[in-house]
């Protein structure tokens, strides 16, 4: 998303929170927030659906669109032989391979005698051949998903890919591949794109994490920060005054002039959280900020 001049100049002031929370990763269509190929499928399937809803043609592909956008392979990209003679860029259209029927992309990745010795590898019987005749890909998806598990719909996919590269090294004058060598790839691939995701998790915060305290009794706490808008040459600041229950009696923001560093932004932060407190009638206070050079300076004054 693009943002224009004010905008993005507006968001880049915007402080950072000084918290001590961890980032986290979440997927926001599942319940436990962790992100699962076949939770991508079925959202995917509902906003195309809901796009779709008003502008029913009279002869509708159910799905065609949607498997275009979740995997790269199926009605548009694919260069299968078949689909180049649909175009009228070839006239033969026989599977190089097996010479057996035209070479479509479910014939490619799942019928043709060089795909099913793949399949017939794995200890799935969904992927040993054991399903009907298929349509199309998409329909053999729909069904395997309903069959498989997570790291078996995964390995499924990758395996295709698989197929499909070596493919077409093949009809390039490779050499067609030992079905065991294939599969022994292909769970190469998925194993070094595990890892690879296990390296990218963002490691959580290392020690405790002090949250806000509240005040004693009738007490009442006066926290206070500031930012520093270099591009802007500006600073900021910002009050907030809670009781014992945690509840803001009273909160400020306000702009500030240019300062020299952050320590100075604190200092006059500290300096107009205390007078607005004055202002809004608080006097006995608790007064905690996050610069710890600043708060012993205002402790030993």
């Amino acid at each position: 998303m693009a943002f224009n001049k004010f905008d993005a100049e507006a968001i880049y002031r915007i402080p950072l929170s000084r918290w001590c929370v961890p980032d986290k990763l979440f997927w926001l269509h599942n319940k436990n927030g962790r992100y699962l190929v076949k939770s991508d499928y079925h959202t995917a399937r509902y906003l195309w659906n809901e796009l779709k809803q008003d502008g029913e043609g009279s002869n509708p592909k159910p799905g065609s669109e949607i498997w275009a956008r979740i995997w790269h392979a199926c009605h548009n990209i694919l260069p299968t032989l078949e689909r180049l003679r649909q175009r009228r860029i070839i006239e033969n259209a026989l599977c190089p391979i097996c010479m057996q029927a035209p070479e479509t992309i479910v014939h490619a990745l799942w019928e043709c005698g060089a795909a099913q010795d793949v399949w017939a590898g794995y200890p799935q019987r969904a992927l040993q051949k054991g399903l009907n005749a298929q349509a199309s890909i998409l329909q053999l998806v729909e069904e395997l998903m309903q069959r498989l598990s997570e790291d078996a719909l995964e390995a499924f996919l990758v395996q295709c890919w698989l197929l499909w590269h070596r493919r077409n090294r093949v009809v390039h004058g490779g050499l067609l591949q030992e079905p065991g060598v294939l599969i022994d790839q292909a769970k190469s691939l998925l194993a070094e794109y595990k890892n690879a995701q296990v390296l990218l998790t963002i490691p959580a915060l290392a020690g405790p994490c002090l949250g806000w305290q509240p005040p004693d009794g009738s007490t009442y706490k006066l926290n206070f920060d500031a930012a520093v808008f270099s591009n802007a040459s500006a600073s900021g600041v910002g009050v907030m005054i809670r009781n014992a229950g945690g509840q803001v009696m009273a909160a400020l923001s306000s702009r500030g002039l240019a300062v020299l560093d952050s320590d100075e932004a604190e200092v006059l932060a500290c300096r107009r959280a205390l007078e607005f407190a004055v202002e809004v009638g608080f006097s006995d206070l608790i007064v905690e900020g996050d610069n710890a050079n600043v708060m012993r300076s205002i402790v030993s004054t």
